[in-house]
């Protein structure tokens, strides 16, 4: 049987407890870093054609489990829709929608974005929402159709 030290047993010890405690690490970096190539497909936007004037509606497009899908419709006080990626382009943050300004505001850290072109206000987020560009039918449908811009801060679209 070798002969091996305490001290070094010990190490050996914290070593495989440190790799142990990283795995589940490892599996939540995969699901929030997926290679991720952006694929617009036209959606109905639920919920869309019984909002009324200068209010909002959350939901996820284009798929509904990424975390970075996470959207808002905005209908504004002209019964204009605009819809935007929810997470701020500061530290991922969910903004919402705030009737009295007609912006978007950040929880965490203070961002405000314009409701109408998602363009930063104020606020340490370096740039703009990125805009889903919609489609309403004759019935009042409104339908997610495209983005433009970024989903997540550090995701770029193909």
């Amino acid at each position: 049987m070798p002969n091996i030290s305490r001290k070094f047993f010990l190490k050996l010890l914290l070593g495989i407890s440190a790799a142990l405690a990283a795995t589940p690490l490892v599996a939540l970096d995969r699901y929030l870093n997926v290679p991720y190539t952006f694929k617009p497909v036209i959606a109905e936007i639920e919920g869309a054609s019984a909002m009324v004037n200068n209010s909002s509606l959350n939901f996820q497009w284009p798929t509904q489990t990424r975390p970075f899908d996470a959207n808002v419709l905005i209908k504004d006080a002209s019964g204009n829709y605009n819809a935007f990626n929810r997470v701020c382009t500061h530290l991922q943050c969910l903004v919402n929608y705030d009737p009295n300004s007609e912006t978007l505001q950040c929880p965490c850290h203070g961002s405000v974005y314009d409701a109408h072109s998602g363009d930063v206000i104020s606020g340490p987020a370096p740039r703009a929402l990125p805009v889903i560009d919609l489609e309403v039918d004759s019935d009042g449908t409104v339908y997610a159709v495209n983005a433009e811009g970024t989903f997540g801060y550090g995701r770029t679209q193909s």
